[in-house]
C-alpha cells in the first residue's frame, strides 16, 4: 500500500501541535504494516523534521516559493503552482492515496484523497487574518473538503463545524483524537525538588503553555490576575514566545514584572517538570480544535483551570475547574477555587483515567484503518 503524504505542515511550522502528530504517527503506521510505503513530497526549505523511518521515502518537488516574491495576494497562486507541480511531477495515480498535511490536492490526482482536518479557527475568528489571505485560504479549505474522499477530523468538535459551515455529509467525516508524548509523565517529588534549572523558585505558580495572541485569550488570564486579590501568594509561569512590546509595558505599568515570568520555549522534558510543579494550568483559550496541553497536563497529575469550550470539554470532560473565558471574575473565581484545592486527587486520578481514551498508538491505528478502508 502506498501514501504520498503531502508535507506542506513541515514547511510551514517549525514548532507547533500538527508537525508533531505526523512525527508520533507516521512510524508506529510503519511498524503496525511493514508493506505500506510513504512518500512524502515536500516544496522547497524544511522547518521542521519528521522521524525517519525505512519506509518513508522524501520526495522533494522543485522549490518554486523562491521564484515567487510574498504578499498576500499570491497565495493563491502559490496554492495552483503546488497543485500543478505536485500533479505534473506524480502523474495521475490511481493505485495511490493522497493524504494532505494542510489542505492541498495534486491536479489530475485519480486515487482516493484524504485531507487532515485540524480546526475552523478561520471560520470562527476571521478577525485576526488578513482580509483577502482571509478569502484565500477560506476558499481553499472549502474546495479541498468538498474534493477529498475522507476528512480525518482530530476531534467531534471539528466534525460538527465541517458539517454546520460547510454542509459537508458526515459520512466522509472520520474522528482521529490525538495524544499525548510518552515524556508527560508523574515525576517523583525528589526529582522535582532537584532539579531548579528549569525554574529556580519555590513560590506556588500558575503555568500558561502556547500562544497569547487574541483568540488564546492571554488578555483575560492578564485582567484576571492583576485584580486577583490573592496574586501576591501564586506567581504565573508562561511558556512560549517573547513578551510583545505591549506585554513588556503593560508588566511594567501593574508591577507584575515579577509575578509573571516568561520562560520562552522549552523542550518536552523541561516543560514536563513544570507540569509536575504547577498549581494548576491555565487554558484560557476562546477556541480549540483539540487541546494537547490539556493531555499533558493530566499525565503530569497537574490540576487545569479551562475555558469552557466545546473541544476542551470533549477532551477533559468534567476534571478541569472550568471558567466563562469572556469573564475575567470567572477566572479569578477560578483561581479562588484552585487555591482552596490545593492538589485535588479526585481531579487528578480521574485525569489518569481520561487519558486511557488516548494514545499515539490508536491515533495510528485509527489512521492506517482508514489508509486500508480507501485502498481496497
Amino acid at each position: 500500500m502506498k501514501i504520498v503524504l503531502d508535507g506542506v505542515i513541515f514547511e510551514q511550522q517549525a514548532n507547533g501541535g500538527i508537525p508533531r502528530i505526523y512525527q508520533e504517527i507516521l512510524p508506529r503506521i510503519c511498524n503496525l504494516d511493514p508493506t505500506i510505503q510513504f512518500s512524502l513530497v515536500t516544496h522547497g526549505k524544511i522547518r521542521s523534521k519528521w522521524s525517519p523511518h525505512a519506509q518513508i521515502d522524501h520526495r522533494p518537488l522543485w522549490a518554486f516559493n523562491r521564484y515567487i516574491q510574498p504578499g498576500t495576494h499570491l497565495w493563491s497562486l502559490k496554492k495552483r503552482v503546488r497543485s500543478w507541480i505536485a500533479g505534473l511531477s506524480l502523474g495521475s495515480q490511481s493505485n495511490e492515496i493522497w493524504h494532505s498535511t494542510h489542505y492541498t490536492l495534486p491536479s489530475k490526482w485519480k486515487g482516493p484523497v484524504l485531507i487532515s482536518a485540524y480546526d475552523l479557527l478561520i471560520e470562527r475568528f476571521a478577525s485576526i487574518f488578513d482580509e483577502s489571505l482571509y478569502h484565500q485560504i477560506r476558499r481553499e479549505m472549502k474546495r479541498c473538503i468538498n474534493a477529498a474522499d475522507g476528512v480525518i477530523c482530530i476531534s467531534e468538535t471539528t466534525k460538527k463545524e465541517i458539517i454546520d459551515f460547510y454542509q459537508i455529509d458526515s459520512s466522509k467525516l472520520y474522528v482521529v483524537p490525538l495524544a499525548h508524548s510518552e515524556v508527560f509523565q508523574r515525576l517523583p517529588l525528589a526529582n522535582l525538588k532537584d532539579d531548579r534549572a528549569v525554574l529556580n523558585r519555590e513560590k506556588p505558580f500558575f503555568l500558561y503553555v502556547g500562544g497569547r495572541g487574541r483568540y488564546k485569550n492571554f488578555a483575560t488570564v492578564r485582567s484576571a490576575y492583576e485584580h486577583w486579590s490573592q496574586k501576591e501568594e501564586v506567581d504565573i509561569v508562561v511558556v512560549g514566545g517573547e513578551w510583545t512590546p505591549a506585554e513588556k509595558k503593560w508588566l511594567v505599568e501593574k508591577k507584575l514584572d515579577q509575578n509573571i515570568q516568561l520562560l520562552g520555549r522549552l523542550d518536552d522534558e523541561s516543560l514536563c517538570i513544570l507540569y509536575n510543579r504547577a498549581q494548576a494550568l491555565i487554558y484560557a483559550s476562546l477556541y480549540e480544535g483539540f487541546g494537547l496541553p490539556l493531555l499533558e497536563a493530566m499525565a503530569c497529575g497537574c490540576p487545569i483551570i479551562a475555558s469552557n469550550i466545546p473541544s476542551t470539554v470533549e477532551v477533559a470532560g468534567d476534571i478541569p475547574i472550568y471558567f466563562d473565558p469572556e469573564q475575567a471574575e470567572s477566572l479569578r473565581n477560578a483561581f479562588d477555587i484552585s487555591l482552596n484545592e490545593v492538589q485535588n486527587k479526585k481531579r487528578i486520578d480521574a485525569g489518569y483515567l481520561q487519558l486511557n481514551n488516548y494514545s499515539w498508538e490508536k491515533t495510528a491505528q485509527q489512521t492506517l484503518n482508514l489508509y486500508q478502508q480507501f485502498s481496497a
